[in-house]
Formats: C-alpha cells, sequence, structure tokens
C-alpha cells in the first residue's frame, strides 16, 4: 500500500561533534534532499568548519537545498560567533541562517525552519 504525502523532504544533518544535530533529526520526503549543516555559536572552530563542510556538500551532492543552523544561543557570554558574522557568511553562501536553542525547544525550532525552508522553496518555484 502507497502512502500518500503532501510534502516529502530527505535531510541529511552534518556538523561538527556535540553541536547539536541529533535534536534536529526529521525525516522528510518528496524527491527533495535538504541538508542542515549545524554550528556550535560558542566554537569558533565549528563555525570555521562549516566552510569545509559545505564544500563537501558541493562536490559530493547534486543541488540540494542548504540550511545553516547555529545551535546553543543560550549564554551570551560563551557566544564567540557573532549573529552578524554568521549572517554575512550565509549571504555570501547563498544560504538561510537560523539561531537556536535546540536543548530547550527542539520541536518549536525544527518547525519553524522547516517551515521556513518550506516557504522559500515554495517560492522558488
Amino acid at each position: 500500500m502507497a502512502r500518500e504525502y503532501d510534502h516529502l523532504f530527505k535531510l541529511l544533518i552534518i556538523g561538527d561533534s556535540g553541536v547539536g544535530k541529533s535534536s534536529l533529526l526529521l525525516r522528510f520526503s518528496d524527491n527533495t534532499f535538504s541538508v542542515i549543516v549545524v554550528y556550535d555559536v560558542s566554537s569558533g572552530e565549528s563555525f570555521a568548519n562549516v566552510k569545509r563542510w559545505l564544500h563537501e556538500i558541493d562536490q559530493n551532492c547534486d543541488v540540494v537545498n542548504r540550511i545553516l543552523v547555529g545551535n546553543k544561543d543560550d549564554d551570551p557570554d560563551r557566544k564567540v560567533v557573532l549573529t552578524q558574522d554568521a549572517q554575512r557568511f550565509a549571504e555570501q553562501m547563498g544560504i538561510q541562517l537560523f539561531e537556536t536553542i535546540l536543548s530547550k525547544m527542539p520541536n518549536r525550532i525544527l518547525d519553524l525552519v522547516l517551515h521556513k525552508f518550506w516557504l522559500s522553496k515554495k517560492s522558488r518555484k
């Protein structure tokens, strides 16, 4: 029996260890493939590695939708990746940026990210 869906997405979530990828785990379909790249806003190293992850995506994937998520945005004293720097980088790369605290509200943030992603995908058609 075939399942019927309004929208199906496939997601590949990549990023350094401990940045919160598991909190974003969700499966969709519709013959589209999306990649959520996660970095830790309190780790300059994990943000610096985002460029490498995006390069890996470009080298190994067909055209995919990409989303950048800065996680662990709950302690301003520990934040080293400034929002304006991450936003500038995201704009240069042509991707959307979201900052969040996945451990405190994973479902709400994930819904927001995926909803905005779906709207941007729909507007490109």
